[in-house]
């Protein structure tokens, strides 16, 4: 998954940077022109690409649901019909990136509140992205609950009591560990807090 999320990546900025050197490149060329390399440089520096875990498609991902809302945004001023109707994408990028990686739930907010301005905040519009976005997490959630328990692990939240659940306990030390891991690339120090690993990164 992640040399594919690479290899897509890199085939979509050679089509913004043509697009961008013949002088048809639009803000939303030009975002992922410069978001690319900001994902690509600590992908290279961590040594990502070996890695197992999903981490480099959720941050491509992550550029993208921007990258689709900027889209919207450039059809909406200039067909403003056409952009009701790819209004949704985001929302549909933001929930697969959800998928992967719960801890970007708020990307799928912003691309829902997005989804919902663009359509008038009318009753129908809001009830369709909760619809959308149940759907397409509901395989994710039922995943996570037959194999864990807590269907957002490693998230404590809704962790059921079922004989086969991780229990919320569990579920909060693997947490830890990504986010320490995440923080200090490796044990927390003891003299780790909230705040002091902002410098080392």
């Amino acid at each position: 998954a992640d040399g594919f999320a690479l290899l897509l990546s890199t085939l979509h900025v050679l089509i913004c940077a043509r697009r961008c050197i013949s002088g048809q490149g639009h803000a939303s060329d030009w975002l992922w022109l410069f978001g690319y390399p900001l994902v690509l440089l600590p992908v290279v520096l961590w040594g990502m690409p070996s890695s197992a875990s999903p981490d480099i498609p959720v941050l491509f991902l992550s550029i993208a649901v921007v990258w689709s809302i900027c889209l919207v945004e450039e059809v909406r001023s200039r067909l403003p019909d056409d952009a009701s109707r790819i209004s949704l994408i985001p929302v549909l990028v933001a929930a697969g990136t959800v998928g992967l990686r719960v801890n970007t739930l708020p990307l799928l907010i912003v691309a829902s509140i997005h989804y919902v301005w663009i359509q008038g905040f009318r009753v129908q519009y809001m009830l369709r992205v909760c619809a959308v976005v149940a759907l397409l997490l509901m395989p994710t959630l039922v995943h996570r609950f037959i194999v864990s328990g807590c269907p957002l692990y490693p998230s404590k939240v809704l962790c059921a009591e079922v004989p086969w659940s991780v229990g919320e306990r569990q579920a909060e030390l693997v947490s830890d560990v990504i986010r320490d891991w995440a923080r200090w690339g490796g044990r927390k120090p003891n003299s780790g807090n909230d705040w002091n690993w902002i410098p080392s990164w």
